[in-house]
């Protein structure tokens, strides 16, 4: 069965972009809890025809094989922050306790909503109109505003639980602490 040879799997690759961006808190959670990874770099050109040939487990990048002792791919996952969990658990920086679990989870998607407004704006081809709508993101009222300041106010309410480290949820390092960075 896939699943059981999954969690037999002793390394991964990442497929993503030769930049840090949604892949980065993936290979720094492998880093910190020493689980062993490689790098994938592709290019939109690539991602775009594996997209077409439905090579593609879901959409883009980035994109986890699991690959056994043998270095074969036993399964692949998709989707950032699933990816991100995944390895998180697995380097001891996910929550057992469903409630942090969930406060983790709210920062990482926020995160991935916060990302979307601002993605719009870096996306734009002709750079006048790049630059107008990055200044525009950083107005206040802006809907990048609005996203900074809803996690401005996440970490006060978690200052005033008592956590004291500044980071997102607990005094332990957590895959949001990742994402956030």
């Amino acid at each position: 069965m896939a699943e059981q040879k999954a969690e037999e799997c002793s390394s991964f690759r990442i497929s993503y972009f030769a930049f840090t961006g949604r892949a980065q808190p993936i290979r720094n959670a492998a880093a910190i809890g020493g689980i062993a990874f490689e790098d994938r770099f592709v290019n939109s050109l690539q991602v775009k025809q594996e997209k077409e040939a439905g090579k593609r487990k879901w959409s883009g990048v980035p994109e986890m094989d699991l690959l056994d002792k043998d270095g074969k791919v036993v399964m692949t996952i998709g989707q950032s922050s699933t990816c991100l969990r995944y390895i998180g658990k697995l380097a001891g920086l996910y929550p057992k306790n469903p409630l942090q679990a969930a406060l983790v989870d709210e920062i990482v998607d926020s995160i991935e909503d916060m990302n979307n407004v601002a993605r719009k704006a870096l996306m734009m081809e002709k750079a006048e109109e790049k630059e107008a709508a990055a200044k525009k993101l950083c107005e206040d009222g802006s809907d990048l505003r609005y996203w900074l300041d809803k996690f401005v106010n996440r970490l006060e309410e978690r200052a005033k639980a008592g956590i004291k480290s500044g980071l997102c949820v607990t005094e332990e390092m957590t895959i949001a602490d990742l994402k956030l960075a």
